[in-house]
């Protein structure tokens, strides 16, 4: 266990101009019904050039802040991870929200299971501002795929990714596993998630609906489908040549190289251009 002033949990906030959306984020994460000794909430600003770090001083005292250049998601999460204090690293983007018992019912999940696992819980999806009225996994019927061991899981996530981005994971397995690749730019959670698989880490599922993902925010990854993510994408299926299809990894290597034939047309239409 924990010793008395370490807390249980370290949540890690990377935040690049996120300004709108960072107050929500950082107030569901200190509002846990677990209790704030619990609770420890680091903020990792990417070298923003909005107003995040102003929203983000408005807390004071109440979170852990850390002034980054910017560098890319993957370098802030391993800044958090690297300065974390608590036994679990709950990851929080900037413009995602919790509900206040989430980290209440992961502290109960790994009390009374061992904790060689890391975790996902229910969510809904917001898309533009309205909230969907049926949590996300319970409406694809993915719940299954959590109680899978990690070499089936694996396989799956290869195939697409069930595994949401707000992971709460032993911040040892995270030390262990070398945290989130800084190379990538887009799917570092799934690079990431794929390793604690094929590591035999199992992920788990608490059923009941403890967040809200913002889809398609303007400015998000989500909202993106462009050379680099196709690029990514197929370096990350490249490093399991004997667990993904052949039909997967076909299919990423038609859209990379769709991509770079859109990229190198455009190129030469906009020389040729008096």
């Amino acid at each position: 266990m924990p010793q008395r002033d370490e807390p249980l949990f370290s949540v890690v906030i990377p935040a690049y101009n996120c300004a709108g959306y960072i107050g929500q984020s950082i107030t569901s994460a200190l509002k846990q019904t677990i209790g704030r000794s619990a609770v420890e909430v680091l903020v990792l600003d990417d070298g923003s050039t909005d107003d995040t770090r102003a929203r983000i001083a408005k807390f004071g005292n109440a979170v852990r802040f850390v002034q980054l250049q910017h560098g890319g998601v993957s370098r802030a999460r391993n800044a958090g991870i690297e300065a974390a204090r608590g036994k679990y690293v709950a990851f929080l983007d900037a413009d995602d929200y919790w509900f206040p018992q989430r980290l209440q019912r992961a502290a109960s999940f790994f009390q009374d299971r061992r904790s060689g696992c890391f975790l996902n819980t229910e969510f809904y999806v917001e898309i533009d501002g309205k909230r969907g009225s049926v949590p996300y996994y319970r409406s694809r019927n993915l719940n299954c795929l959590f109680e899978l061991e990690a070499p089936a899981q694996l396989e799956f996530a290869l195939e697409d990714n069930f595994i949401n981005c707000m992971g709460i994971v032993p911040r040892r397995i995270l030390l262990d596993a070398g945290g989130f690749n800084p190379q990538l730019r887009y799917g570092e959670d799934w690079d990431l998630w794929l390793r604690l698989l094929e590591s035999g880490t199992p992920v788990r599922l608490i059923p009941q609906p403890c967040a809200v993902y913002r889809y398609q925010r303007p400015g998000a990854t989500t909202t993106r489908h462009d050379l680099g993510m196709a690029t990514d994408r197929l370096s990350v299926l490249s490093r399991y040549p004997d667990a993904v299809s052949p039909a997967r990894l076909k299919k990423a290597h038609h859209i990379e190289m769709r991509l770079r034939l859109k990229q190198a047309v455009s190129r030469i239409i906009r020389i040729a251009r008096p």
